[in-house]
């Protein structure tokens, strides 16, 4: 079981709006043996999104300079949407891989 702060990779997560995609997620919660695992996703796209490190509490963003922890180009965690996977989702399914891990003193 993972800790809240892993960074797993998706190779075909299906978003909310219903496509579907590679992604990389953060994991929210350290869940028990039946809870879900929570995530939010992370990108590299950055769109208009401000740069600024930290939390931008007005877009619900998390930004995360490059090389500051795992990810290696500029990153920004995507906090208004979280998406719940069942735990055997997680150990029976390939797609789903564990990567690394935030650094806690983020």
């Amino acid at each position: 079981m993972q800790t809240r702060g892993a960074i797993y990779h998706h190779s075909s997560l299906v978003f909310h709006n219903g496509f579907t995609g590679k992604k990389y997620l953060v994991l929210l919660n350290t869940p028990g043996k039946k809870e879900p695992y929570l995530f939010i996703k992370a990108t590299s796209q950055k769109k208009n999104k401000p740069s600024t490190p930290g939390c931008i509490k007005d877009r619900s963003l998390y930004f995360i300079p490059a090389g500051k922890t795992f990810f290696k180009k500029d990153t920004w965690a995507q906090l208004y949407e979280i998406y719940a996977i069942h735990p055997y989702g997680i150990d029976n399914k390939k797609e789903i891989t564990v990567e690394g891990n935030l650094d806690v003193k983020m």
